[in-house]
């Protein structure tokens, strides 16, 4: 059995088949996936997270965000790299519970809608993630900043370019133990051990790994 990486609290992990053991991973598991080449992934990203709306203001002025992206891909495990082409769906954000952080301070008012992520492009990255190129579209938005006396202003919107790193672990993974921490990455392994998910930064990812070769 190869030796597996992860890239775990911020630094990379080996793991031998004997730590392998001693930390309860499913060794059963850990064969069927330790010579996989070449992984088909479907992976499905929800992001729900308090977040600001106004584009590059600091004042306070957010909601509870919702958006969600399915995306589609064949990964060569050993090389860390994209075959093909990548396919994507984009769901329209949702923006819920409108306030502004400062107490007594009245909520935002929007004009139009707030957009967290479209993505535009998936591209490797060289590294065990992919780049996944979008947009954020932030809508004009009115506001008090209430900094001693009620001050009112207008934020104008923007669409702004972004890019969402998306780890793309080994599929060994589905051996470790449910829960496993790695620095700001929380991993969660499915009861049935056929799916996997990553929270980190507000998303969580939600991976379904099939072998192709």
């Amino acid at each position: 059995m190869r030796t597996i990486t992860y890239f775990l609290a911020g630094s990379l992990v080996a793991l031998t088949p004997a730590s392998l053991c001693a930390q309860n991973f499913d060794m059963q598991l850990m064969m069927k996936w330790a010579d996989t080449q070449v992984v088909a992934y479907a992976i499905t990203g929800v992001y729900s997270a308090e977040t600001n709306i106004a584009y590059q203001d600091k004042s306070g002025q957010v909601g509870d965000v919702t958006d969600r992206i399915t995306i589609d891909f064949t990964w060569n495990v050993r090389k860390n790299a994209l075959v093909g082409d990548a396919k994507w769906k984009n769901f329209p954000s949702a923006t819920a519970n409108l306030r502004n952080l400062v107490k007594g301070c009245p909520p935002p008012r929007l004009t139009g809608a707030y957009e967290h992520f479209d993505l535009t492009a998936v591209a490797t990255s060289g590294q065990e993630r992919v780049d996944l190129a979008g947009t954020t579209t932030f809508p004009t938005v009115a506001l008090s900043d209430c900094t001693g006396a009620t001050e009112k202003r207008t934020v104008s919107g923007k669409t702004d370019k972004r890019v969402v790193y998306l780890p793309v672990p080994d599929p060994t993974i589905l051996a470790m133990p449910t829960q496993t921490t790695g620095g700001q990455m929380k991993f969660v392994v499915a009861p049935d051990k056929k799916s996997f998910s990553i929270k980190i930064d507000g998303w969580t990812w939600t991976y379904v790994p099939t072998r192709i070769s």
